[in-house]
C-alpha cells in the first residue's frame, strides 16, 4: 500500500451556520412549495368564481378581496367564513371546497411545524468546499504562489475543465502564510496548500482563535505525493511494484 507524505488540498473558510431564513425555506422541497402556492392560487380563483355567480343571482356576498384572501386566512388557522349559508340553505359547492381546503391546510401546518422543529433542533451549516467543481460553479478566486510554482501550470493543463476554468480567477500571493490562512477568510477565496503546514501557521498565529476551527480542508486532493510503497518482506509483488514505479518515472508520471 502507498504511504501518503504530502497532498495539496483546497483550503477555504470553515462553513458557518446558515441564516434562520434558510430554515423556513428548507422545511419543504421546491416542488412542495410550488404545489402549496399553486393550490392557494387555484382555490382563491374557484372561490372568486363561486361568489360572483351567487352575487349575480342576487345573493349578498363579501368583497372580492376578502374572497381572494380567504385561503390564506384558513391556512393561518383563522375560522372558516359562513359565506355559503344563505337563509338556512347551504351552497354545497363552496362549502365542500372550503372544508377540503381547511383539512388540507391542517395537514400542511402539522407538517410545517414538525419539520421546522426538527431543523431548528439540529445545527444547519453551509455546504463546505470539497471539489474543484464547487469552486468553478461559485466563481471563487484561487490564491496561488506566483513565479515558478507548479500549481498554476498544473491546473491550467489539467484534463478537468473545472480546474482550467478556475485559472481565470487567480490571486497571486507570494507569502505562503498569508496565502493559505488570511486569503481563505473571505468566502469568495480558496487556497491550494497542504494541511499540515497550514495548521502549523494557524497554531502559531495569535490572531486566530484556539478553540474553534477557522479553515476547512477539502476531501479532494491535488497531485498527491507518496513516500513509498509498503509490501511484505520477500513478497512476490516487490519486483512488480518496482517495475511499475520505474515505468512511471520514465514516462514522467507522478506516482
Amino acid at each position: 500500500m502507498p504511504i501518503d507524505l504530502e497532498a495539496s488540498v483546497w483550503v477555504s473558510k470553515y462553513p458557518g451556520k446558515r441564516s434562520p431564513v434558510d430554515n423556513i425555506i428548507k422545511v419543504f422541497d421546491r416542488y412542495t412549495w410550488f404545489a402549496l402556492l399553486g393550490s392557494l392560487a387555484l382555490t382563491s380563483l374557484v372561490l372568486f368564481v363561486i361568489v360572483n355567480v351567487l352575487r349575480s343571482l342576487g345573493f349578498k356576498q363579501p368583497d372580492n378581496v376578502l374572497v381572494l384572501l380567504a385561503p390564506f386566512s384558513i391556512l393561518n388557522a383563522e375560522p372558516m367564513p359562513e359565506w355559503f349559508l344563505i337563509s338556512n340553505k347551504r351552497v354545497y359547492s363552496g362549502s365542500i371546497l372550503m372544508m377540503t381546503f381547511a383539512l388540507f391546510s391542517t395537514l400542511v401546518i402539522f407538517a410545517f411545524s414538525s419539520n421546522l422543529r426538527a431543523i431548528l433542533l439540529s445545527p444547519n451549516y453551509e455546504v463546505p468546499i470539497d471539489t474543484s467543481r464547487q469552486i468553478a460553479e461559485k466563481k471563487m478566486y484561487v490564491a496561488l504562489s506566483p513565479g515558478g510554482a507548479w500549481h498554476y501550470n498544473y491546473l491550467l493543463t489539467s484534463s478537468d475543465p473545472d480546474r482550467v476554468d478556475m485559472m481565470d480567477r487567480v490571486l497571486f500571493i507570494s507569502d505562503r502564510e498569508e496565502r493559505c490562512t488570511i486569503a481563505p477568510q473571505e468566502k469568495t477565496n480558496v487556497c491550494l496548500g497542504d494541511k499540515e503546514s497550514t495548521l502549523n501557521f494557524v497554531k502559531n498565529n495569535p490572531i486566530f482563535p484556539k478553540n474553534k476551527p477557522i479553515l476547512y480542508f477539502s476531501k479532494e486532493q491535488i497531485r498527491p505525493y507518496f513516500y513509498g510503497w509498503v509490501v511484505q518482506n520477500n513478497s512476490i509483488w516487490t519486483e512488480i511494484v518496482n517495475n511499475h514505479i520505474l515505468l512511471g518515472h520514465q514516462e514522467f508520471f507522478s506516482l
